[in-house]
């Protein structure tokens, strides 16, 4: 099967984008899965940033002093 698409591709530093859209794709459509995507990232980068708060907020081991 013979498929058209279009491929927008960003390159940022060394690292490259790319994500793959239907050509009947309506900008609208497209703008909305867009958002949620971005929301998407928005919601684990806050759960990734709480869970390194909480890890250091953890109270410190005591060092037991070394018995001779």
């Amino acid at each position: 099967m013979i498929q058209n698409k279009i491929q927008l591709e960003i390159k940022k530093g060394e690292r490259s984008y790319q994500l793959n859209i239907s050509p009947d794709s309506p900008l609208g459509e497209l703008y909305d899965v867009l958002s949620e995507m971005r929301g998407y990232v928005y919601t684990r980068l806050k759960e990734v940033e709480e869970a390194s708060k909480a890890q250091d907020e953890k109270p410190l081991e005591t060092i037991e002093p070394v018995k001779e």
